[in-house]
């Protein structure tokens, strides 16, 4: 004998109920991507990637295929430079320069199609992530003797313009560091007085020792844009019972293979300089080299050293590699374009009547202006003095920062990534400043570093350190 399983009335018409309503709003939903447009369901990015490294991805995802858009009917307020690929239900926003950080956005999409010839227009808006930096603070003055343990130790600080500053390492007497992703390559003083260079893990805590070619002085460590490569300059020291006569010769240690390699030049020369860095594409390096003056150098020997003039000083590259700033000619400041093979002398504009010094050029990543460092001396007839930093477009000069350098002296400048901050570091005037005494890379003790907006030239942030570098 069979039961059967009887549901309750009510029950069976809610059941009922409910599934005629899913079911209508299936027909609904349908019938809507039939007769409606695309809309955009979901808009994927890096919120913090867009303001620290170009080719980054904007990705809009459509609620159904779209028919191929051209640039023409995508727009980004604040304007931004960016190419545009339609695939499926997604249109894809590579973006060419970096998006300033803490910053909202527009996106606005005209007459998407569907395959079923619907249109309609979409406005997305997105915010970035805030700036973030790191910088090294140096606690008292250098030691050979061994009390220079009982001074506190030196820092490296994460900052931001929110929130408090954190110490994410700290030794006795630190030289130089550079970041990777999440890690930092540190040049430190140990206690026996010899200098090494350590990576540090910021989430592990690792300390790992990177084994130098020989007793001696590290100099000019910089990373690769990419954080794959680092390089420093290496001095043996004789005196402290070094086996080589190496003389600031160039060496470039692979992260990936743990693979350190001295960097050769023309004619197959060891490079020995005091002033490199590497381009954008993280591969190519430039230097000032002794023996053939400015060349280019590939740090994996794939293709031949290219000299370009005898030049000893590089201001920066631009965002693509194909320009470069720099010095030491009878040009004296020039922008080099590497691709047309031509030399832009920058010219300075007239301040009350009297023409400043160039006396430093840095290239700007997300135009084609320069962020000149110029000397103005008696202007206006005045006894004033001062250093400035100007933006030059090539036609006029938009001030930025200036100092009385007879008060104060302006040691060094950067912008940020993304142009939207200038860091400039100051002291006090050369007969008033006192050295921390450290061999390499020595600082007067009271080094300072301004956060300046680069829009109204509002300092928005002073920081007691030095070195500063964006996350």
């Amino acid at each position: 004998m069979s039961t059967r399983l009887s549901l309750p009335t009510t029950f069976r018409k809610k059941l009922y109920l409910c599934i005629a309503v899913f079911s209508s709003l299936i027909i609904f939903f349908s019938v809507s991507l039939i007769f409606d447009g695309p809309r955009i369901r979901k808009v994927e990015f890096d919120t913090n990637k867009v303001t620290r490294e170009t080719n980054q991805t904007i990705v809009l995802r459509s609620n159904q295929p779209i028919k191929s858009l051209d640039k023409s009917q995508v727009s980004i307020t604040p304007s931004v430079d960016f190419s545009i690929t339609t695939s499926g239900e997604a249109v894809i926003l590579q973006l060419k320069q970096r998006l300033d950080y803490d910053t909202g956005y527009s996106i606005k999409l005209k007459d998407m199609q569907s395959d079923n010839g619907k249109t309609s227009s979409y406005d997305a808006k997105i915010k970035t992530g805030s700036a973030g930096y790191f910088y090294l603070k140096r606690n008292g003055l250098y030691s050979k003797e061994p009390s220079y343990i009982e001074k506190e130790p030196d820092q490296i600080i994460k900052g931001s313009f929110v929130g408090v500053d954190e110490v994410v390492y700290s030794a006795h007497q630190i030289v130089d560091f550079v970041k990777l992703e999440d890690s930092f390559v540190i040049s430190q003083i140990d206690e026996y007085n010899e200098q090494s260079i350590v990576i540090y893990d910021a989430k592990t805590k690792e300390i790992r020792d990177i084994s130098l070619p020989d007793i001696g002085t590290v100099q000019n460590l910089e990373v690769s844009p990419n954080k794959k490569l680092f390089g420093f300059t290496f001095t043996s020291d004789k005196q402290a019972g070094a086996k080589n006569d190496y003389q600031q010769r160039l060496f470039v240690y692979d992260v990936v293979a743990k693979l350190l390699v001295p960097m050769r030049g023309i004619g197959e020369d060891y490079i020995e300089t005091s002033n490199w860095q590497f381009a954008p594409d993280g591969t190519t390096i430039i230097a000032s080299t002794y023996k053939t003056g400015m060349t280019l150098i590939d740090s994996y020997s794939k293709n031949a050293p290219i000299p370009l003039g005898s030049y000893y000083d590089i201001g920066n590259f631009n965002r693509t590699g194909s320009k470069v700033a720099l010095s030491g000619n009878s040009d004296g400041y020039v922008v080099l374009d590497l691709v047309d093979n031509k030399k832009i002398i920058p010219k300075s504009q007239e301040v009350d009547g009297v023409l400043p010094y160039i006396t430093g050029v840095r290239l700007l990543q997300n135009s084609n202006n320069l962020l000149n460092k110029i000397q103005i001396i008696g202007y206006s007839g005045s006894t004033t003095y001062a250093t400035a930093l100007v933006v030059n477009n090539g036609d006029n000069d938009k001030t930025v920062f200036k100092v009385n350098y007879k008060e104060t002296d302006l040691l060094d400048y950067s912008s940020s990534g993304n142009d939207q901050y200038v860091t400039v570091e100051t002291s006090e005037a050369v007969d008033k400043k006192q050295y921390d005494n450290y061999p390499e890379n020595p600082r007067p003790t009271n080094t300072q570093t301004q956060i300046v907006d680069m829009k109204d030239g509002k300092t928005l942030k002073t920081i007691d350190g030095f070195m500063l570098t964006w996350e």
